[in-house]
């Protein structure tokens, strides 16, 4: 089964070659991260570069840096937060004990928002220097979704 999801976003691509829309989707079942960098909106959508994930990964959660040309993932049975670089290198953990099952990146502010399931908590970390910082306890027991609101400064989920 092949599981689509789409990020596009206003912003350029990091490789100034490839400006325009990042579009990231995933297959879950072959741990890859499929991606393309459109130019125009009008452009046909053709996803053929890949990044394997580790052998074993179970991905829930993805965002894209643009600042720094990174993917970042959750692994839904290792609950921690991952990232690399476009080309598959450079895998670091950011975050773990919780599951991880949506996240965002505030490209200005340089952040990643995230939901953590335990504690129900709204996440946030600071890519610049690697900080982490609960922002608040959800009373509900899950988030599907999160949007960034960079005008304002706000979190939708």
């Amino acid at each position: 089964m092949f599981v689509l999801w789409l990020f596009i976003s206003a912003f350029h691509c990091a490789n100034a070659d490839d400006a325009g829309y990042m579009v990231l989707a995933s297959d879950r079942e072959s741990a890859k991260i499929f991606y393309s960098c459109l130019k125009t909106e009008d452009q046909p959508l053709n996803l053929s570069k890949s990044i394997a994930l580790p052998v074993g990964a179970t991905l829930r959660g993805i965002a894209y840096d643009q600042v720094g040309d990174k993917v970042y993932w959750s692994d839904k049975i290792e609950k921690k937060v991952f990232r690399m670089d476009m080309d598959g290198t450079n895998i670091e953990e950011i975050y773990s004990t919780s599951y991880v099952n949506c996240m965002e990146i505030d490209a200005l502010y340089r952040q990643l928002y995230y939901f953590s399931r335990k504690g129900r908590l709204m996440r946030v970390y600071n890519i610049s220097n690697g900080d982490h910082l609960t922002l608040f306890t959800f009373t509900f027991p899950d988030v599907f979704d999160l949007q960034i609101d960079g005008n304002y400064r706000l979190v939708f989920t």
